[in-house]
């Protein structure tokens, strides 16, 4: 029977994000010394939160009221004035973290806001801001699993 229950979100989930696989998996084989070898795939791994969440809308709206004489020009709005608000917003708000992040030397690269801010504005990279910023506006991802048996009832 069609229900309500299909649309509903986890609140929990759209706040606190969900890790999801980046990019293609570092591949490295690893050997016991006796003819075994073990593949191990690595992933990078980004926690992201759903855009639109409490925190991200509340940040957003603190950036355009500061910004609101730039963004309206008559009554139309200068939606380039927006991205950068997006990105600083999501930055703060959506990309909550990472893991198997490195850089082209290897190093590893520490999760923080300003990190994310950084590699969302750096144009060779607008991949990776993309792909943030999709999946965080993917509804399925962040549906409610409501089990089969609760569903009959």
């Amino acid at each position: 029977m069609p229900s309500l229950n299909q649309c509903k979100t986890d609140v929990g989930l759209e706040k606190n994000g969900r890790w999801v696989q980046f990019g293609e998996p570092e591949v490295n084989r690893v050997s016991d010394g006796e003819g075994n070898e073990t593949v191990i795939e690595t992933f990078i791994e980004l926690l992201i939160a759903r855009m639109g969440n409490p925190a991200y809308e509340k940040r957003l709206g603190t950036l355009k009221r500061s910004d609101a004489k730039k963004i309206m020009r008559g009554k139309n709005i200068d939606t380039t004035m927006l991205e950068p608000m997006v990105k600083e917003a999501m930055a703060n708000c959506v990309l909550l973290g990472w893991r198997n992040l490195n850089d082209e030397n290897g190093e590893e690269i520490v999760y923080s806001p300003e990190k994310a801010l950084q590699l969302f504005n750096d144009p060779s990279l607008r991949e990776f801001y993309e792909f943030v910023r999709d999946e965080s506006q993917d509804d399925e991802a962040y549906r409610l699993e409501v089990k089969e048996d609760q569903a009959k009832n």
